[in-house]
């Protein structure tokens, strides 16, 4: 955030903030219908993000796929094209 000028760190914290609040005020409902997983897997820690941790939050199924990267590089080229990869194909069949 240190290349980011005072006034979009404030909003940054800002929203951060809001976001917080908003978890805490209201149960996230459940979403009917699958999910695709995207995990990162380099630096992650046991347990987070996996399956389970998803599954009061989804009705349907649970496709997970991992990724070699660390989750702050999910958005290079490499990871974004091994998710389009996985995407791509389901959005055309629609």
């Amino acid at each position: 955030m240190s290349a980011l000028d005072e006034a979009t760190r404030h909003a940054v914290v800002e929203v951060f903030l809001n976001n917080a609040r908003l978890m805490r005020q209201s149960p996230a409902a459940a979403f009917d219908g699958d999910l695709l997983l995207f995990r990162a897997t380099k630096g992650r820690r046991p347990g987070v993000a996996n399956r389970d941790a998803w599954r009061p939050y989804v009705t349907g199924l649970i496709e997970v796929h991992e990724v070699a990267c660390e989750h702050r590089e999910m958005a290079l080229p490499g990871p974004l094209a091994q998710l389009a990869g996985v995407i791509r194909p389901r959005v055309r069949a629609r």
